[in-house]
C-alpha cells in the first residue's frame, strides 16, 4: 500500500515507503507508523474537495493542542485509500502515523491502531464510505451496508437488473466497487465510445466502465485531476454522484415511455431527421435576381439570424424522467424507476449523436438532478428556458469540438 502527500513547511516531496501491515499489526507504538513517507502526488491532486476523502480540518480549543501546535489551531489530517477505496491510514499534518484500519474483503474492521494524539476518530472507512456511530453501519447513499455479515440492510435499487437483492458487490469484492448503490449505466459498446468523445481527448482512456456497464467514479476523479478545465467532465461527475440512475443508449431505434394523462405504456419509434437549408432555398427561388437584389436578399436574411448552413430537425433524442415523477411533470417518463435518455441512431452522423448527448445528457438530466427546471418551455407558460437552452448549446458546442479533435 502506498500513498501521498506534499510535506508542508519545507515544500519538499518525500521519497515513496511501501508498508508492510503484518509488521504494523499490535505495535501501538510503532517506530515503522511514526516514519512514514509518501510520494509524488499530493493529496489536493488525488482528492479534490468534492471527493468525501478530501482533507479533514479538525479545530482544536483551549489547552495545548495534542499535535503540538499552538492553542485554537487546526490538525490537517490526510487520508491515505488502497486500491477500491477503503481508508487504510490516516496521517497527521506531519506525515506522522494516527489512525489505521485493517479490513476483511467484505469490510469486517480487523484491526484498529489510533496514536491517541486527538479524541477525533475517522468517519469514513471501508470503501470510503461513512460509518454510522450509533449503529455501526456503512451509509452507501442509496442504502446501508452490515460490514460483518457483508450484506445491504435493504434491497438492491437495481435488483429488477440483477435479481440478488441483498448480495454486496456479486460477492466480488476485490474488483468492484459500490460508490452510492446507482450510477450512469451505459447500455453498450457503441454508447460508450459516443460518450468518450463528449470528453477531451486527453482523458477518454481513464474514463471506465464496469463489468455491468456503470461509469466508474474512481475514474472520473482521476480525469478530473488531469483536465479539471472540462465542464462536460464536471457534469457526467455530478450525474455520476447523483443518487438516482441514469440510462444511456445511443444504439435503439425504438423505446417504450409511460404516458402520465393515461398510465399507459406507449411504444415509440426515432425516424430519420429533416435536413435543409433555408438559406440557399431563398436563393434557388430568385432565378431572375439581379447581383444587387441578390446581395440585399442575403443581408435581409442574415439579418433574421438566416445562415448557409443545413439545419437538421426532428426528434433527435429524448430525455425520460423516472416513472411517478412529481418534481418536473412533464407528458411522458420511463417505464422505470430510472432516468432513460435515447439517441437516435436513424440516419444521424457521428457528430450529430455526440451533439445530441451534450443535449440530453449533460442538458435536461443534469438540470433535473441539480433541481432546475429541465425542460424548455416553462411550465406551460409559453416562455422559453433561456438558462437551459444556453447551458445546452454550450455542451453541443463542446461535446463535437472535442469528438473533432
Amino acid at each position: 500500500m502506498t500513498s501521498s502527500r506534499t510535506s508542508e513547511g519545507s515544500g519538499s516531496i518525500e521519497n515513496t515507503l511501501a508498508i508492510n501491515i503484518m509488521n504494523i499489526i499490535g505495535q501501538t507504538s510503532s517506530d515503522t507508523l511514526k516514519k512514514l513517507k509518501f510520494s509524488n502526488m499530493s493529496l489536493e491532486q488525488a482528492y479534490p474537495e468534492t471527493s468525501p476523502l478530501a482533507p479533514q480540518e479538525i479545530p482544536q480549543y483551549g489547552g495545548e493542542d495534542p499535535g503540538g501546535y499552538t492553542p485554537q489551531g487546526r490538525i490537517l489530517y490526510w487520508y491515505h485509500p488502497d486500491y477500491i477505496q477503503n481508508v487504510d491510514l490516516i496521517t497527521d499534518i506531519d506525515g506522522a502515523a494516527y489512525e489505521l484500519f485493517l479490513y476483511n474483503p467484505w469490510g469486517e474492521q480487523l484491526h484498529h491502531w489510533t496514536s491517541s494524539s486527538s479524541s477525533w476518530t475517522s468517519p469514513y472507512r471501508f470503501n470510503a464510505k461513512e460509518l454510522d456511530p450509533e449503529t455501526g453501519l456503512s451509509y452507501y447513499g442509496a442504502r446501508y451496508y452490515q460490514s460483518k455479515l457483508g450484506v445491504w440492510l435493504s434491497v438492491d435499487p437495481l435488483d429488477n437488473m440483477y435479481f440478488k437483492p441483498y448480495v454486496f458487490l456479486g460477492n466480488n469484492t476485490m474488483t468492484f466497487v459500490d460508490p452510492d448503490g446507482r450510477r450512469l449505466k451505459i447500455a453498450n459498446q457503441a454508447t460508450y465510445q459516443l460518450l468518450l468523445l463528449t470528453l477531451p481527448s486527453n482523458i477518454r482512456s481513464m474514463v471506465k466502465v464496469n463489468s455491468k456497464g456503470f461509469i466508474t467514479m474512481r475514474s472520473l476523479r482521476m480525469a478530473a485531476n488531469l483536465n479539471p478545465q472540462s465542464e462536460n467532465l464536471r457534469v457526467l461527475k455530478r450525474i455520476v454522484q447523483d443518487k438516482r440512475t441514469v440510462e444511456l443508449d445511443a444504439t435503439q431505434t425504438k423505446f417504450e415511455s409511460l404516458d402520465t394523462k393515461t398510465g399507459k405504456t406507449t411504444n415509440n419509434s426515432f425516424s430519420a431527421p429533416t435536413r435543409k437549408n433555408d438559406f440557399q432555398i431563398e436563393i434557388e427561388k430568385c432565378t431572375n435576381c439581379t447581383s444587387e437584389e441578390l446581395t440585399n436578399l442575403k443581408t435581409y436574411m442574415a439579418s433574421f439570424g438566416v445562415e448557409d448552413k443545413i439545419e437538421v430537425s426532428g426528434n433527435l433524442g429524448i430525455t425520460l424522467p423516472p416513472k411517478y415523477n412529481n418534481e418536473f411533470k412533464t407528458g411522458q417518463t420511463s417505464v422505470s424507476s430510472n432516468f432513460e435518455v435515447f439517441i437516435n441512431p436513424v440516419e444521424t452522423t457521428q457528430l450529430e449523436k455526440v451533439g445530441n448527448i451534450g443535449h440530453e445528457l449533460y442538458g435536461h438530466v443534469y438540470f433535473f438532478l441539480i433541481g432546475k427546471y429541465p425542460w424548455h418551455g416553462k411550465g406551460g407558460t409559453g416562455e422559453r428556458n433561456s438558462e437551459l437552452e444556453l447551458f445546452i448549446q454550450q455542451r453541443e458546442i463542446e461535446s463535437i469540438q472535442n469528438a473533432q479533435n
